[in-house]
């Protein structure tokens, strides 16, 4: 260390050879006691006391709300009605009215087996 003074009053005494031996050995002491580890000391009942202050458990509900199967049943119903309002349409064998009847064919009977099956599978569940 050096022997400058502390400050710059000039009234200060310069750091000393006896200083510098107590200056390691308070060095050699906060290293000791920084590089053993603590143990750990939990009090009794610790976790009976965390645990009621924890707050009971509400139960949630949630009702299921089905929307994918009422706009299903509401585009069933429409595919219905314009399967009788086309029909008139098709019977002169024009190609595109065939066309649009028969897609709409599909997509009615497709909705109607995944009706169906949705139903099935949650009658037993």
């Amino acid at each position: 260390m050096p022997t400058n003074p502390i400050n710059d009053n000039h009234n200060a005494l310069p750091v000393s050879a006896a200083s510098d031996a107590s200056q390691e050995f308070l060095d050699i002491q906060i290293t000791h006691v920084l590089e053993s580890l603590p143990t750990p000391r939990i009090p009794a009942g610790f976790a009976a006391r965390v645990a009621s202050q924890v707050p009971a458990d509400r139960l949630i509900t949630v009702k299921p709300t089905h929307y994918g199967r009422n706009a299903a049943i509401v585009c069933f119903i429409a595919l219905l009605a314009a399967l009788f309002v086309l029909v008139p349409h098709a019977k002169d064998n024009s190609l595109s009215w065939l066309s649009v009847q028969g897609i709409l064919c599909v997509q009615f009977a497709l909705l109607a087996a995944w009706l169906t099956t949705r139903r099935v599978l949650t009658f037993f569940r």
